[in-house]
């Protein structure tokens, strides 16, 4: 407990110390416009993440013995989920840059989604790496993913490329972590699926999924509404 307890806390405080520096470089060489085309993709992602994790997750961990069937099926609906989430935001991506007036959301939504695929992607292995108590391994993938995509994203930031250097950390924070995992963890999948066992997980997931996209709607709403009517707000003040 103290060991699992001490590693959490390195990789909590580690996180947060790096991102914090990163984000003091990034905002003396981008502009709050910049923060502000990424924070309205946000909700996008973040209740994406919810629906492709559905609880099956914590159902996992709670598992005593998830044998590779279960594994396997979970990494292959995740999987399904993620890109039909993906090309279902691909294809709304002009509705979504015409709803906050910003045409250059298009390209950026497009790119930025793809971290929805990576993040189930890797998934099932951050799974069994917290069912197994192993927080060192955690540690290590977080905050060297942090730090590699932050360095990335302040390069990119430091030679011109504006907003799409956000877009780089973003989607290599989630890129970096797909690598580590699997050379951290060998699990790889395999080509099995059982609806049986969705069934018997879904009974404790679906409450777990709803109460996890409530908490993230209500959580970051805020940003649609800003992105939203500040714009026309400031205009109508000016």
């Amino acid at each position: 407990m103290i060991h699992a307890l001490a590693w959490t806390s390195i990789d909590r405080f580690g996180q947060q110390a790096v991102q914090f520096i990163i984000g003091v470089v990034l905002a003396r060489l981008l502009s709050p416009s910049d923060y502000g085309l990424i924070g309205m993709l946000m909700i996008f992602i973040a209740v994406s993440s919810i629906m492709v994790d559905g609880g099956f997750g914590q159902a996992l961990i709670r598992k005593e013995k998830p044998t590779q069937i279960d594994f396997s099926t979970i990494f292959w609906l995740n999987l399904f989920m993620s890109i039909v989430l993906y090309f279902s935001l691909f294809f709304s991506a002009p509705f979504i840059a015409n709803f906050f007036h910003q045409p250059q959301l298009i390209n950026i939504s497009r790119l930025l989604f793809l971290s929805i695929i990576f993040f189930a992607l890797y998934f099932v292995q951050y799974v069994i790496i917290v069912k197994q108590v192993a927080y060192k391994s955690l540690a290590k993938v977080n905050i060297s993913s942090t730090i590699i995509s932050g360095g990335l994203g302040i390069y990119m930031a430091f030679t011109g490329f504006g907003v799409w250097a956000l877009v780089a950390q973003q989607l290599s924070y989630h890129l970096f972590r797909l690598v580590l995992f699997y050379i951290i963890r060998h699990w790889r999948p395999s080509f099995i699926f059982s609806f049986s066992i969705i069934k018997e997980y879904w009974s404790f997931s679906i409450h777990l999924l709803e109460t996890a996209l409530l908490n993230v709607i209500f959580n970051n709403i805020y940003l649609v509404l800003i992105g939203k009517f500040y714009q026309e707000l400031s205009f109508l003040k000016l």
